[in-house]
């Protein structure tokens, strides 16, 4: 269910949130992608959504961040996270 959890401060998981202009739905929807929560089912039944409209917040995220994978999500928010700690 959970794999490894990344590692994002508060701070610049809002910035991120900003600059892709994430809505709050989306932003919890990340929050859990990034906490290790990478199942459809788990990620709906914590927010009291159906699967289809996790799926649905997920091609926004994916549209708004010009990324098209999970995988491929956490690793911006890391990779982001990461470059403004050593920059």
């Amino acid at each position: 269910m959970a794999r490894n959890a990344m590692i994002v401060s508060e701070r610049q998981f809002n910035l991120l949130a900003a600059e892709y202009t994430l809505s709050p739905r989306q932003k919890e929807l990340m929050r859990l992608l990034l906490s290790g929560v990478d199942s459809t089912e788990e990620i709906a039944s914590r927010l009291g959504m159906s699967p289809g409209t996790v799926h649905i917040h997920f091609g926004r995220i994916y549209t708004k961040t010009h990324r098209g994978s999970r995988a491929q999500l956490m690793h911006l928010f890391a990779s982001e996270a990461k470059s403004a700690a050593t920059g």
